[in-house]
């Protein structure tokens, strides 16, 4: 399984302390108001990743201080406690710097300025790091919603998510905690054509997570066919990817069963779809195969192939 994870964050550090104690009246926010005083002392769930970057844990903390300003800031700075343990461990990134913690008492919400590098941050750590601040300030008494800046702004993420406003029943999480982070890809992926002569490229919006390489998600995709009317699938849906890895620029995929006279195509048609439909992804120029489960195929496996354009209508 690939894992797509910034390992900045597994370096020892902590947050700068210069850069979360502040007043509660700042320029640019002076709708903020005086946090109460009430006492918050008492135990804590502290969230933290357990070093496999797609799961959060956490730890019990007792609290000492008693503000909500000073609730937070303590929280955050266990958060980044680099000794928390070997299963807890930080997943904000030493170049990710907060600024500011302020607190306004008209909605009771907590406001966390951050530098700009927040937003470099990729999918699966800033969702990680979004949830866990959430589920651990949103602990503080009289805190009902978390928001997050930049400058005076709310962040707003390339998706169009705006960090304001968040709660931690946003954030209910179930599979043991597992955070995923969807992205899209518009995949170009080559089938048969209805006559099973060429192959035909056909344009598919893929919704997929990090956790797993492009490369997987579309040779599965080809596997699962298509309901198009005017293409023919390549591959028969008894064949199984075994597993799949890149080394430089070559693509290495072993499978079982890739042939079938289920389907009314060439061994060619069905070799190239996946060596076209891998080679349209950026850094991908070769693919090697590794064919299991069929009579010998001595003609493909451990042969280079590259992108065929004459296969293509």
């Amino acid at each position: 399984m690939k894992k797509i994870l910034n390992m900045n964050f597994l370096k020892k550090h902590a947050v700068r302390s210069c850069g979360i104690i502040t007043a509660l009246l700042t320029v640019g926010m002076s709708a903020c108001s005086p946090a109460t005083s009430n006492d918050n002392t008492g135990n804590y769930n502290v969230y933290y990743t357990d070093g496999e970057g797609f799961k959060l844990t956490s730890k019990e903390y007792h609290m000492q201080k008693k503000d909500i300003i000073d609730s937070a800031n303590e929280l955050i700075s266990e958060m980044n406690n680099s000794k928390a343990s070997d299963n807890a461990i930080p997943i904000k990134p030493a170049y990710v710097d907060i600024l500011q913690v302020n607190y306004n008492n008209d909605n009771q919400e907590l406001q966390i300025t951050f530098s700009d590098s927040y937003l470099k941050m990729n999918n699966i750590t800033e969702a990680l790091y979004r949830t866990a601040m959430v589920k651990t300030l949103s602990q503080i008494p009289n805190v009902s919603y978390i928001s997050f800046y930049i400058g005076d702004n709310p962040i707003v993420l390339s998706g169009g998510s705006v960090l304001n406003n968040m709660t931690a029943s946003q954030y209910v999480t179930t599979d043991s905690d597992k955070i995923y982070e969807y992205s899209h890809i518009t995949a170009t992926l080559y089938f048969a054509d209805k006559y099973s002569n060429k192959l035909v490229r056909y344009s598919d919006d893929i919704a997929y997570t990090q956790e797993k390489s492009l490369e997987e998600l579309v040779v599965n995709r080809l596997i699962k066919g298509t309901d198009n009317s005017e293409l023919r699938n390549t591959i028969p849906a008894g064949a199984k990817l075994l597993g799949i890895s890149k080394n430089g620029n070559t693509c290495f995929v072993a499978m079982e069963n890739l042939f079938s006279n289920e389907l009314e195509t060439s061994k060619d048609l069905t070799i190239y779809s996946i060596v076209n439909s891998l080679c349209e992804l950026k850094g991908t120029d070769k693919v090697r195969f590794i064919i299991l489960g069929n009579d010998p195929v001595n003609d493909i496996n451990y042969i280079d192939f590259t992108y065929n354009s004459a296969i293509v209508k």
